[in-house]
């Protein structure tokens, strides 16, 4: 019968324990889908310059990551958590990449509007965009309540460098502090 008293320690946020817990949450929901993780280096070599600057998106990543892989077993699922910088701060952004022979696009678009349901608690909406980093007419914005979370789309075959893509690509990244 000891009496239970809550102490909030000066300084502690439960804000950012929200976030965690939501990124948690978020890593489980990817590999019970069968994705696996992957780090890549979040520094990059600015052209003709001995500087290093953090990325601006994930993309690349996940491009070079497929490029040495293109012997795994098809289809494979990956994801990567990282920081990127967006203007003049850094925020952390998922970026989920399916490859294989004759990929559904359907299949990530349900398992990303079921992440961000099963985390947020909201829906998601896709608008098409033009990017060149995508297939024409295979771009989409994600939306959810009207606000820009991230994109999804069939990657082009001439995104790869040194060669085209073997294997059909599908990408999506969302922004984590625009959801979460």
């Amino acid at each position: 019968n000891f009496p239970v008293q809550v102490h909030n320690p000066e300084g502690f946020d439960y804000a950012l324990l929200q976030k965690r817990m939501a990124r948690e949450k978020l890593v489980d929901g990817l590999v019970t889908f069968g994705f696996k993780e992957v780090k890549t280096p979040v520094l990059r070599k600015a052209p003709n310059s001995r500087d290093y600057r953090l990325r601006e998106e994930l993309f690349p990543s996940f491009l070079a990551y497929e490029q040495k892989r293109q012997h795994i077993t098809q289809p494979h699922y990956i994801f990567e958590l990282g920081q990127v910088r967006t203007g003049n701060k850094l925020s952390d952004h998922l970026g989920l990449g399916v490859v294989g022979n004759n990929v559904d696009f359907n299949n990530l678009f349900s398992m990303v509007h079921h992440l961000v349901a099963s985390v947020t608690g909201r829906t998601i909406a896709l608008r098409a965009i033009e990017s060149g980093k995508y297939e024409k007419g295979k771009a989409f914005a994600i939306l959810s309540d009207g606000q820009l979370i991230g994109e999804i789309g069939v990657v082009s075959t001439e995104k790869m460098s040194g060669g085209k893509l073997k294997h059909q690509c599908m990408y999506a990244e969302l922004d984590l502090p625009a959801f979460i």
